[in-house]
């Protein structure tokens, strides 16, 4: 059996306050790791792109790209 990790055995940040994390997955468009791999201006506007509230309103964004053949993994997108 294959031991998974947990975010918090390699991340802890100062603040976690001052962080939310984002799972892009397909947006009936585009597969966000497509995005990612294809423009990172595209994956930005990405994270910076909220629909009617801004539940964005951090310092910063944990994001990651659910991987498009296997749903239940993700591919981290950067901070």
């Amino acid at each position: 059996m294959t031991e998974r990790l947990q975010l918090c055995h390699f991340w802890r940040p100062d603040n976690i306050g001052d962080y939310k994390v984002h799972f892009a997955r397909w947006n009936s468009e585009d597969q966000p790791l497509r995005v990612l791999a294809r423009s990172l201006d595209e994956w930005k506007a990405w994270q910076e792109w909220y629909p009617g509230k801004n539940d964005f309103n951090r310092p910063y964004i944990f994001s990651l790209a659910q991987l498009p053949e296997a749903k239940d993994f993700w591919m981290f997108g950067g901070i």
